[in-house]
Order: C-alpha cells, then structure tokens, then sequence
C-alpha cells in the first residue's frame, strides 16, 4: 500500500508471564502501587478541600453559625455526606501542612489522629505511625 498514507498499529507485544508466580507478583506490583496512589491521591484532595473550606470560613468569621450553614448547604448541593466535610474540616485544621513521609499515611490514619484533642500526642502518635509502617488498624490499637 505504499503511497496511501495507512499506516497500521499492531498492538505491542507484552512479556509473556509464563508462571503463577510470575504473574501473581506482577498483578501485585501493579494493584497494589495503584491503591497506595489512590489513597494519596484521596488524602490530598481531602487536604486541599478542607483548606478551602477553612479559608472560606475564615473570611466569614464574623457571622455565626455560617460554618454550619455552609457544610450543610455543601454537602446537599455536592451530595457528600456533612459529616465527611466536618472531618475533612478538622483533618486540614489538625493537619495545615502536609509532607511528603506524611502522604505515607492514608484516610483512615487521619481521621484517627484527628481523633485526639492532645496536640503533642497526635504528632507523637504521627510519627510513630509514618516510622513504624503502622496499618490503620495499628494506630487505633495504640490511640
């Protein structure tokens, strides 16, 4: 067909995975770094919405009550839940600053941690979570 200007696209060949084994440790590597990204993904998007949310809140803190008002009317007109916008809220405020060993953790971490009052020993308890690789699970045993 020269001249016609067609090209054609045969797909490209993937590795073959011969083996269970193989093929196990392959879709590991794969779903598992695909989660761990989700999980940050979803922890920055909570962290910047409850930035937002803070900052709105800040420039009307004169009118009381408008906190209220204002996640209950978001959480109608987004259809998310008040209580999500109320944590999210006190995750940024328990949080305003995000580093990347503390992406490490994911939402139910936080919210776990968002859980305590005592400041020192929330970022005791943070570090100690980021440190030791504890799971979600962990963290609540030791709160």
């Amino acid at each position: 067909m020269e001249g016609t200007g067609l090209f054609i696209i045969l797909p490209m060949a993937s590795p073959t995975i011969a083996n269970y084994s193989a093929l196990r440790k392959k879709i590991e590597e794969v779903l598992v770094l695909g989660q761990q990204k989700i999980e940050e993904a979803k922890v920055r998007t909570y962290h910047e919405t409850g930035r937002y949310i803070h900052e709105h809140l800040l420039f009307h803190k004169d009118r009381a009550d408008y906190g209220q008002y204002t996640l209950s009317k978001l959480a109608k007109d987004l259809g998310v839940g008040k209580r999500l916008l109320e944590r999210i809220l006190k995750f940024y405020r328990d949080f305003p600053s995000i580093t990347s060993t503390r992406t490490q953790l994911s939402w139910s971490h936080y919210r776990t941690l968002s859980g305590l009052q005592d400041k020192k020993e929330r970022l005791e308890l943070t570090q100690r979570a980021v440190k030791e690789e504890w799971s979600s699970d962990a963290l609540q045993l030791a709160v």
